[in-house]
């Protein structure tokens, strides 16, 4: 997997910083319980500390 460059994420941001702030819609939940590994939830717990219960992103 190549990683973008930092020129490629730059020229993504306009277009999210024209998403809305307070409104939208969530299409899918996706955690990461080990590497390599994805898990599509119907529900997540989310935690101030953890953000997506059960993720591994930290």
């Amino acid at each position: 997997m190549e990683h973008p460059t930092r020129e490629q994420l730059e020229a993504g941001l306009d277009e999210i910083r024209r998403s809305p702030a307070d409104d939208g819609t969530l299409e899918l939940i996706v955690r990461r319980p080990a590497v390599d590994e994805r898990e599509v939830l119907e529900v997540g717990d989310l935690s101030l500390d953890e953000g997506l219960v059960g993720d591994t992103w930290n």
